[in-house]
C-alpha cells in the first residue's frame, strides 16, 4: 500500500497512525526480551530491586507540603517498573520479582549480622 500522507494522524490507517502502531509492538518486543534477560541474572534483579527501592513506590508519599509532588515523581517510577515487569513477564515475572525481593532482603540480613558480629 502506498502511503497517503493527506489522511490526518488520527485516521487509524494514515501511515503515521501505522507507524506508531508498529513502533509501539517493536518497543514492546524488545522491552520483553530485555526485562526477562535482566530479572533472568543475580545482577539484574539486584538492580531492579534497587530502583524500586530509591523510587520508595511503597512509602507514603504524603508530606504536607511541595515535597509531595517530588515522592510522587519517584513513586511513579517504581510503580511503573513493577506493572512492566509483570505486564511484560506474566506468571514469571511475578516469580522473579519475587526471587528478587527475597535476594534483596537476604543481603540486608547478611550485612546486618555481618556489622553486629564485628562489634563484638
Amino acid at each position: 500500500m502506498k502511503p497517503n500522507r493527506t489522511m490526518a494522524i488520527t485516521d487509524a490507517h494514515s501511515v503515521d497512525a501505522r507507524y506508531l502502531t508498529y513502533r509501539e509492538k517493536a518497543i514492546a518486543s524488545r522491552d520483553k526480551e530485555v526485562f526477562k534477560r535482566i530479572m533472568h541474572s543475580t545482577a539484574g534483579r539486584w538492580f531492579v530491586m534497587r530502583i524500586l527501592e530509591m523510587s520508595r513506590y511503597k512509602a507514603q508519599s504524603f508530606t504536607g507540603n511541595s515535597q509531595t509532588f517530588y515522592n510522587e515523581g519517584l513513586r511513579a517510577i517504581g510503580i511503573q517498573l513493577d506493572q512492566q515487569i509483570m505486564n511484560l513477564l506474566g506468571i514469571d515475572g511475578f516469580t522473579l520479582k519475587q526471587k528478587a525481593e527475597k535476594e534483596y532482603i537476604k543481603f540486608q540480613e547478611d550485612i546486618k549480622q555481618r556489622f553486629y558480629d564485628e562489634e563484638d
